[in-house]
């Protein structure tokens, strides 16, 4: 197939230059899903609340702008991973189970998305054929090992300062 400038390219580039001629918009590889996104985002805005506050998924959901049904799923997963506690019953909800400064950016999106690799025969692929030649294999470990370090030592409690416990008219 040939592109407008006369050089071969493959169909995926012509599906993407149709794409961005429709919808006149940019195409970008995104590295974190929006699912990990909203989980970074949900323990961010939990790790805001006072640590006793049980906090309804609705609220989250309207104050991230997070669907809510989609934020179920994303919080039964950082439930299991023992990041967030649930609450059953009418006024049930979510809180944090560990201190802000004990869940790392790398912990929450591990949790959702699973392993992270930034190319999948760091991951998926047990025996690349490949490798024994590959000149990237190198750099890709380098910059993966670069990028989980960051994201490993990324706190959440970097990002936002303990709400204190409310203080009564007694104390």
């Amino acid at each position: 197939m040939l592109a407008p400038d006369g050089n071969r390219s493959s169909l995926s580039d012509v599906c993407i230059s149709a794409f961005q001629a429709v919808c006149g918009t940019l195409i970008y590889m995104q590295l974190l899903s929006i699912e990990g996104d909203y989980g970074l985002r949900a323990i961010i805005y939990l790790s805001t609340q006072p640590r006793e506050k049980i906090t309804f998924v609705s609220e989250i959901a309207k104050d991230q702008l997070i669907p809510v049904n989609f934020l179920f799923k994303i919080l039964r997963k950082l439930v299991r991973k023992g990041m967030v506690k649930s609450y059953r019953g009418p006024h049930g909800g979510y809180a944090l189970a560990k201190e802000p400064s004990e869940i790392t950016f790398l912990e929450v999106i591990e949790a959702i998305d699973g392993p992270l690799v930034l190319n999948r025969c760091l991951g998926s692929v047990p025996n690349c054929t490949l490798e024994p030649n590959c000149k990237m294999m190198g750099a890709w470990k380098r910059i993966q090992l670069h990028m989980k370090t960051e994201l490993g030592q990324v706190t959440i409690a970097d990002l936002v300062s303990p709400v204190a416990p409310k203080q009564t008219a007694a104390s």
